[in-house]
């Protein structure tokens, strides 16, 4: 008698228990008391965030990094000649900057007759953003980075001529803003 062979999966499966997503629901029903689900309201103005063992909620719901890097820019001015310098502090102080990615991309800028990549930068974040990983920083380190520009550039004899006290509230926004996750 030949020896049986085990049956080969069938291509056609058998309906699963679950629907498919595509025959899923696009906005799935949630009974009223399913404690499961938790519910957020994201358009509420409260301004307190919890904190939990240090790890800070970052959210774009409120606000996001690169927005308070174009408000740096209204603040400072367009024109500013500090503007790209300022711009370096504040992304070291709030982005984790790979810097071999960073090396590269600088290489690759000067090679194409580019010999100011802050500058670069301000104008061409998108191109920088695609080539260099820089995954944000925790909320209260950010912060107390930005703190510590701060007072550098308090201290600065080149930068305190473009410290003014808009500038000063800004970064001090700035910081409050990452020690409550609201990049």
């Amino acid at each position: 008698e030949p020896e049986k062979q085990p049956e080969k999966p069938s291509p056609v499966r058998d309906k699963p228990d679950k629907p498919s997503p595509s025959e899923q629901l696009e906005e799935p029903t949630v009974r009223q008391n399913d404690k499961s689900v938790e519910v957020i309201d994201v358009d509420s103005d409260e301004e307190v965030v919890e904190v939990e063992d240090g790890n800070v909620i970052r959210s774009r719901v409120k606000s996001d990094q690169w927005h308070e890097f174009d408000n740096l820019r209204s603040v400072l001015g367009k024109k500013c000649p500090a503007l790209s310098a300022i711009t370096r502090l504040c992304r070291v102080a709030t982005t984790a900057i790979n810097g071999k990615e960073e090396d590269a991309v600088v290489a690759v800028l000067k090679k194409k007759g580019i010999d100011e990549p802050d500058e670069h930068f301000l104008y061409n974040r998108e191109y920088h953003l695609k080539r260099v990983r820089s995954p944000p920083r925790k909320g209260a380190e950010a912060s107390e980075y930005l703190l510590q520009t701060l007072f550098y550039l308090k201290t600065n004899e080149h930068f305190k001529e473009y410290l003014t006290p808009d500038l000063e509230k800004f970064f001090e926004g700035w910081a409050l803003r990452c020690r409550q996750g609201r990049y």
